[in-house]
């Protein structure tokens, strides 16, 4: 009767653990994708700001030139 009352505590344990790694598994794919969104994220911004700097260097070359297309240093 004793080894029959230590498996269900055994087993009633193991139940417990079982639902640990469940929960801990799930909060681990949980933080996977919010990983993957931050570097989805950052690539995209990343993107955007290398657009800026090459729009940037277009506007900053066109300032240079005249209305007669002509450069103009002293600009």
């Amino acid at each position: 009767m004793e080894r029959l009352a230590g498996s269900k505590a055994l087993a009633a344990e193991v139940r417990i653990l079982l639902q640990e790694v469940g929960k801990l598994r799930d909060e681990k794919r949980a933080l996977q994708f919010e990983v993957s969104e931050l570097l989805a994220m950052k690539v995209s911004i990343k993107a955007t700001i290398d657009q800026v700097v090459i729009v940037a260097n277009v506007i900053g070359q066109q300032a240079r030139h005249g209305a007669d297309g002509e450069y103009h240093p002293e600009w």
